[in-house]
């Protein structure tokens, strides 16, 4: 009946009568005679017809800053609760409700102060055994000492069962976290979290693009900026084409931005990417993408496909069908950390530092015979290469030619499994570490060394290729067409790209092998062999309506797409859009 007001966050944001967690409640009332009576009223009520009382003992009253003592004191006799200047912590965690954060956590640092204080002034030369005196060779035994160091820090920071303490890079982590919530933020907008902050922060919906606000609260500048150091490996998927800037936004299959553009700027009016649809907004308008982008990136934009009347865009993680990202890897995280910068081009190879500093030399400083690039320091590099050869991995994956280091590790993913790929990582971040050593400390090391160092991080480490022939022959499978059941229909679909046309065909089977129907087709345009067997399956489907079969099993080859279907997670790529 609208006689609680609750409270809002902001101006435009949603009433809040109450936060339910648990057997834990916090409820919001406007500090007026009339809201507290009525609020008593419905514990009242509460109680009579539940059979249970509110333990007022228990329960806490707290008013803003604003309200007067003398108005608390009448509010809080009328409610028999205790009236508090602060509520410390909700579900055990401390609310960040002053100005100075450091103060609410300030009786964690006490004690910890007081900890390392009895090490810090332990015996002198007083009982050796005193453990006290042990422990002060890890700290120091003054403010300014550092002490000596019993075990180095790298495996103090190795998993707990590897015989390390598991340190985190807490500001690593505590980011990692934050930037789950950004996600949320960006896909989850029916909950009361996104409602509260977007009405404030970002109203018109973009976590990225927020208000500037001259004060605001610890818990959004803190997701602001994870959303400013995540926002690089956000993209969008395209869709109706309307929220995406040309200009700002990383979108298409490559990541495009306001950076592909060749065309003079002044000469761009296309602002979103729905302007450059045809008139039909059902395809791209060919000759303008041509003239914007170039002859290459044509093509390249013309290959996403455009449904009429499609879904909204979406934002989604590049080269990940699922949204899982970097830092799902089961590793360390610096290596997580060194698998992102790979992913973005960002590690100080000498080529990268010429394209910063003009005048560098930009050779390899190992090999001295080519360009030090990303793909050159951890594959194609003598001292890189004895490494990998000597772990087993495929002379293909080591022969081929990759313009780009993540290109060659995407193919690597394409033959390992996930944990083999985690070992391949390690690998190249000790081969990193090692050219490292090499220019910076003159130390030269063994690629034998580099393995064993990147072997112990792991009792079943291993990098090597599992397509290579084992040492005893696979048993051999003749492969054959699989009856379906009794009642029920088998297409068979397939397709293969040719050129600048796409062709299709599919043949319908029943229990006993009599062929019912089939159907081949052509599109003529350029097209991924993924979307084509897609095409495909489509038509499949077409053919099976118009057969009105009720029972039918497809079947197909690709098995990146039946692996799609089969997977049952939401799929953030193109082709799950």
């Amino acid at each position: 009946n609208n006689e609680l007001k609750g409270i809002r966050a902001s101006k435009d944001g949603p009433r809040i009568n109450h936060l339910f967690f648990a057997d834990d409640a916090l409820l919001f009332v406007r500090n007026q005679h009339k809201e507290v009576d009525v609020f008593m009223k419905i514990l009242d009520n509460f109680s009579r017809m539940s059979g249970q009382s509110i333990n007022l003992e228990k329960s806490m009253v707290y008013f803003s800053p604003n309200t007067s003592a003398s108005h608390r004191l009448a509010l809080g006799s009328l409610l028999k609760m205790k009236v508090v200047d602060k509520i410390d912590s909700y579900l055990g965690l401390p609310i960040p409700a002053a100005k100075k954060r450091s103060s609410i956590f300030k009786s964690i640092l006490d004690r910890m102060a007081c900890r390392i204080n009895s090490y810090l002034h332990g015996p002198e030369g007083g009982d050796r055994g005193d453990p006290g005196y042990d422990m002060s060779g890890l700290v120091g035994r003054g403010e300014k000492r550092r002490g000596w160091s019993i075990l180095n820090w790298d495996r103090m920071c190795h998993p707990k069962g590897m015989g390390g303490l598991g340190f985190r890079d807490l500001r690593l982590f505590n980011i990692t976290l934050l930037g789950r919530q950004v996600w949320r933020l960006i896909h989850c907008k029916d909950t009361l979290c996104y409602k509260v902050l977007s009405a404030k922060y970002f109203p018109d919906g973009n976590v990225f693009l927020p208000k500037c606000m001259d004060k605001p609260c610890f818990t959004w500048q803190s997701i602001a900026q994870a959303a400013k150091i995540l926002n690089e490996g956000f993209g969008w998927t395209v869709g109706d084409g309307k929220n995406i800037n040309i200009w700002h936004d990383n979108w298409g299959l490559e990541g495009l931005s306001g950076k592909s553009i060749c065309m003079d700027k002044s000469m761009v009016k296309e602002v979103y990417v729905r302007d450059l649809f045809n008139e039909s907004k059902d395809g791209w308008d060919r000759e303008r993408v041509l003239m914007i982008y170039g002859d290459f990136m044509r093509d390249q934009i013309c290959n996403i496909p455009i449904i009429h009347n499609g879904p909204n865009d979406r934002r989604t993680w590049f080269h990940n069908p699922h949204g899982k990202i970097i830092w799902k890897l089961k590793t360390l995280p610096k290596i997580r950390i060194f698998c992102w910068r790979i992913g973005h081009n960002i590690l100080p190879t000498y080529e990268k530092i010429s394209s910063i500093r003009p005048g560098f030399v930009d050779i390899c400083p190992r090999c001295g015979k080519e360009r030090e690039s990303l793909i050159h320091a951890l594959k194609d590099c003598p001292k890189a290469r004895k490494v990998l050869e000597i772990g087993g991995l495929d002379s293909k994956l080591l022969n081929g030619n990759y313009l780009r280091c993540v290109d060659w590790i995407e193919e690597v993913a394409r033959v390992m499994d996930i944990k083999a790929v985690f070992d391949f990582i390690t690998v190249l971040w000790n081969v990193w570490n090692s050219r490292n050593n090499s220019i910076f400390r003159g130390v030269e090391e063994d690629a034998k060394v580099i393995w064993d160092r990147a072997a112990s991080l792991s009792k079943d480490f291993r990098i090597f290729n599992l397509l290579e022939d084992p040492v005893l022959p696979r048993k051999t499978n003749n492969k054959a067409w699989k009856k379906p059941n009794q009642d029920t229909i088998k297409i068979n679909f397939d397709a293969a790209v040719y050129g600048m046309s796409a062709w299709y065909g599919l043949v319908a089977r029943d229990a006993d092998g009599f062929v019912h129907g089939g159907r081949v087709g052509f599109v003529n345009k350029e097209l991924h062999t993924e979307w084509a067997e897609l095409q495909s399956m489509e038509e499949s489907i077409y053919f099976t309506r118009s057969k009105k079969w009720n029972s039918v099993e497809l079947e197909s080859d690709c098995a990146s797409l039946v692996n799609r279907f089969n997977c049952r997670q939401e799929d953030l790529t193109m082709l799950g859009h």
